[in-house]
């Protein structure tokens, strides 16, 4: 005897649960992978800059290019974990922020002043 289980339906929604939560997964061993890199790149950059300060050994070119490896780490796990979300039909759309975040840094000409 078929149990409702069994109907297609549910079946469905057990498989779009596991897919959902298969992503939420993924995209956390992303997130603390890519975040963890950050922080000890961030971490090296400190010491760094402060041992050069202490030693006056410190190089522009390295630390431009820490700063450089921190913002392309970022990027990829901010695009990483969108694409997740996208093929599960989840993604933040935030385009209020988008235009608040620009404003503050100057970065948008004709925004209205209540974004």
């Amino acid at each position: 005897m078929a149990t409702p289980e069994d109907s297609p339906q549910v079946t469905a929604q057990v498989d779009s649960t596991r897919e959902l939560c298969n992503t939420i997964q993924f995209m956390d061993a992303l997130s603390q992978e890519g975040f963890g890199q950050i922080a000890s790149i961030a971490e090296l950059l400190k010491s760094a800059i402060e041992k050069g300060i202490e030693d006056n050994n410190l190089r522009p070119e390295d630390l431009y290019m820490s700063v450089c490896a921190i913002r392309g780490k970022a990027q990829d796990i901010e695009n990483c974990i969108n694409s997740e979300a996208e093929s599960v039909g989840c993604n933040y759309v935030g385009k209020l922020s988008d235009i608040k975040r620009k404003k503050a840094f100057g970065l948008t000409a004709g925004v209205a002043s209540n974004a």
